[in-house]
């Protein structure tokens, strides 16, 4: 998962010490490692640790907790995917705390068994790992150190400024369905995986994982919030002058709102006796960077460039965004040269466009109202958004048949939400209704019904058409019908050759994208 928020911020502040340097980027353990403070890189890092008192208020940024667990959770059934075959059957649960993870993973991929191949795909991991790691979550943080946790998630609502940035990163979506694609047809994983956390990045993820930890959050009585946009300013007001309240989060943004204090989720650790972290203040980050006025942070943002605005593209003045755009090091010499001359300088453009999102962005890190500032042209459209959410959006994939020139055309739809599914039908009828499950049954069959109908009565194939069609039989729902969760990892203890060589076809992956998706919206309408 991409960092959001501030280009190269991440980068800065690891260079600032307020990130580890040395990392273990692939970790099993959802809590900061002991062993990166014995790295003497991480020198600076470890002095920047403090206390985090107990009954603190945490609130946290759900999307960047959803993508922590997930790469967690992935650590540890790729560990146990690897020793699978090294314990006996009968020991399931294999991963143990002690055990490293293999962040080099390509030599183990190469000898890996087709049956482990498949097991490591992301979506071949169980969700219940993710609800144990969200138990674990919780019972450190409140139930040992008495913290009150709330965490938030991001509503349907974008403003105008952010179209482009949703854009970019939906460009990676389409090469994630033609990796998994390629496995499907042809076995291989991605040769560019060179890392277990580029692994699970590469290929797509369950459509409901963060479905699950949400479910989880509200088993464990978390409250949660779910905001109209995004979570980032609501979470903001909430600590802004609170001393012992914290946002914890994945995104450099929190860096920049004023009177916040932020702990970035790799610092943390609720492990041992007390719970420790590094904080993030703007005004004590100013401080550091030597600049007079902490807003001149802002200042630093925009030209860095943030999910708002890219310097390199717009029109600033009095200022030379290419020599440093990007650079937060280069932006910090140019601003300290600056407030020599005026200690409020601002960022100003020649354009008018610009300057409104110059005006968005303060207000935004003000927390000023943002009601004058217009919204997307599908912002609040709940409709569309549940059905084209960031997850889903990218409307191709890559076509392996079809390669010109060494490389391959988009050509291929990739899976995606019918706009025919009937998607009100999810909603559960207690006079009926034995559980959820039965109100997605009765959405997927009635979508079956309708395009079998409509295709001339072959109720096995939907659509003809590779580049819309999501296939889906009858065979596929009577299997989710009659599905049993399983409460163990792992798969089948068959060793017959079929089980042993068998790999999803591509049409059993598009079908088993549209009913993980029907799970989602059916727990979001409920």
């Amino acid at each position: 998962q991409k960092t959001m928020g501030v280009k190269g911020w991440s980068w800065f502040l690891r260079k600032q010490g307020y990130l580890p340097q040395d990392r273990d980027c692939c970790s099993c353990s959802i809590w900061r490692s002991g062993t990166i403070l014995e790295s003497s890189a991480n020198h600076d890092f470890a002095s920047r640790l403090t206390v985090v008192p107990k009954g603190s208020e945490l609130h946290v940024d759900g999307n960047g907790l959803a993508f922590m667990l997930h790469r967690v959770a992935y650590a540890r059934h790729f560990v146990n995917v690897l020793q699978h075959r090294k314990e006996s059957s009968t020991n399931r649960g294999l991963y143990k705390s002690n055990n490293r993870t293999p962040c080099s993973i390509k030599k183990k991929l190469s000898k890996m068994s087709p049956a482990q191949a498949r097991q490591v795909l992301p979506c071949f991991m169980t969700m219940k790992q993710l609800s144990e790691l969200v138990v674990e979550f919780v019972a450190e943080l409140r139930e040992k150190h008495q913290m009150k946790i709330k965490v938030y998630w991001d509503g349907d609502q974008r403003h105008v400024f952010k179209a482009s940035t949703v854009a970019k990163r939906q460009e990676k979506i389409p090469l994630e369905w033609s990796n998994l694609q390629l496995y499907c047809e042809n076995g291989i994983l991605p040769a560019s995986a060179t890392k277990l956390c580029e692994l699970e990045q590469l290929l797509p993820k369950c459509r409901f994982f963060r479905t699950e930890i949400i479910e989880a959050l509200a088993q464990s009585n978390i409250p949660q919030v779910y905001c109209q946009g995004e979570a980032d300013g609501y979470m903001a007001r909430a600590v802004s002058g609170k001393p012992r309240a914290f946002i914890l989060g994945e995104d450099s943004d929190f860096c920049f709102f004023p009177d916040v204090n932020y702990i970035p989720l790799e610092t943390l650790d609720a492990s041992q006796t007390i719970t420790t972290a590094v904080v993030i203040r703007r005004d004590e980050l100013a401080r550091e960077l030597q600049l007079v006025d902490e807003n001149l942070l802002v200042e630093m943002a925009i030209l860095c460039g943030n999910d708002y605005i890219d310097p390199l593209s717009a029109s600033l003045d009095q200022c030379h965004a290419r020599k440093y755009g990007g650079n937060p090091a280069k932006v910090l010499d140019f601003l300290l040269e600056r407030q020599e001359e005026n200690a409020f300088y601002l960022v100003i453009s020649t354009s008018e466009d610009t300057e409104v999102c110059l005006r968005f962005i303060r207000c935004l890190y003000g927390l000023e109202s943002l009601d004058d500032f217009a919204l997307s042209l599908n912002g609040g459209k709940a409709n569309q958004s549940h059905l084209d959410n960031h997850l889903d959006r990218g409307p191709f994939i890559m076509d392996q048949d079809n390669d010109q020139a060494g490389g391959s055309l988009l050509t291929a739809k990739r899976p995606s939400v019918p706009s025919s599914m009937p998607v009100e039908k999810l909603k559960m009828d207690i006079r009926v209704d034995r559980s959820i499950k039965d109100a997605i049954v009765r959405c997927l069959q009635a979508y079956a019904s309708n395009e079998a109908t409509n295709i001339g009565g072959e109720p096995s194939l939907l659509s003809q058409d590779k580049r819309v069609a999501t296939m889906l039989t009858k065979e596929h729902i009577e299997v989710f019908q009659n599905l049993q969760v399983s409460r163990v990892s792992g798969e089948s203890d068959s060793s017959s050759t079929r089980d042993a060589l068998w790999r999803p076809s591509w049409d059993d992956i598009r079908a088993v994208y549209l009913i993980e998706k029907m799970v989602a919206l059916a727990f979001e309408q409920t």
